[in-house]
């Protein structure tokens, strides 16, 4: 299940059990998952069914900034919150999935496991930047934000249960129809660009921003996730396009040679 947006009592744990000097990010994210833990346990939930039974799924990179060092932060936090051996998973830029923390992932990676993760993320940005673009407009304040929950609980219950996603995806769009809006207002479109996290969180990370310019009278253009993923597709064609045309035979490891054909086709 997806954790709550990060908020200022993550920040706070972030800073309790994180290295010093950290971006806020950092703080946030970090603080995050300790305080989604720590709540598992207020419930009732002993470490030891937390650390074995449950695990993270994150973005991860090898930089430029503090964003490489996330899994340093992981583990420390983790360590130092007394959740050591909780399994962090970081889907970075280059090299995939990676482990970050813990023993054993308990998961089979293959590729229907990384299609339902890259599926959950397009459905993901689908739903959210729908909401931007309906809220701004809805003719009973808040009835987009519920929709919106409706909308969470059918995809994730399809996930779950492991029935069809398109059939959950058109309950959607019938659900999201049911908001009223009114597209005769006239309202400027603001787009949010910058720093990767300050851009794409919501919440006490960025101050609200989205909501704040929604509060203006404006659109939020958010920026989605799935350009990420269409940045590193394009980023993969175009180096392999590159390598094709070298002098020599591209004879490395993950090398062109007698994959390609020149002029990169």
């Amino acid at each position: 299940m997806a954790m709550d947006t990060p908020d200022n009592d993550a920040l706070q744990y972030g800073r309790e059990y994180g290295n010093r000097g950290q971006c806020n990010p950092t703080y946030f994210t970090v603080g995050n998952l300790v305080k989604y833990l720590d709540g598992l346990k207020d419930q009732g939930m002993s470490r030891e069914d937390i650390v074995k039974n449950h695990l993270f799924i994150t973005a991860g990179a090898c930089g430029p900034c503090r964003f490489g060092t996330y899994v340093t932060e992981y583990r420390k936090a983790l360590r130092d919150s007394g959740f050591d051996g909780f399994r962090v998973l970081l889907f970075q830029q280059t090299g995939g999935l990676k482990q970050a923390t813990g023993d054993g992932v308990g998961l089979e990676m293959n590729p229907t496991f990384f299609w339902g993760v890259i599926r959950a993320i397009l459905i993901g940005d689908a739903l959210n930047a729908l909401g931007y673009r309906i809220r701004p407009y809805e003719v009973e304040p808040g009835a987009t934000d519920r929709a919106l929950e409706t909308s969470k609980r059918i995809i994730s219950l399809a996930f779950e249960h492991k029935t069809s996603l398109v059939m959950a995806l058109y309950r959607v769009r019938k659900e999201m129809a049911k908001v009223k809006v009114d597209r005769l207002r006239v309202k400027p479109r603001v787009g949010i660009i910058g720093e990767f996290w300050a851009m794409t969180t919501e919440g006490d990370g960025n101050y609200g921003l989205q909501r704040f310019l929604e509060a203006e009278g404006a659109e939020p253009d958010i920026q989605i996730v799935t350009a990420w993923l269409l940045y590193m597709l394009w980023q993969g064609k175009y180096d392999t396009k590159q390598r094709s045309t070298l002098r020599g035979a591209d004879m490395s490891f993950k090398g062109a040679a007698g994959k390609v054909q020149a002029g990169g086709r």
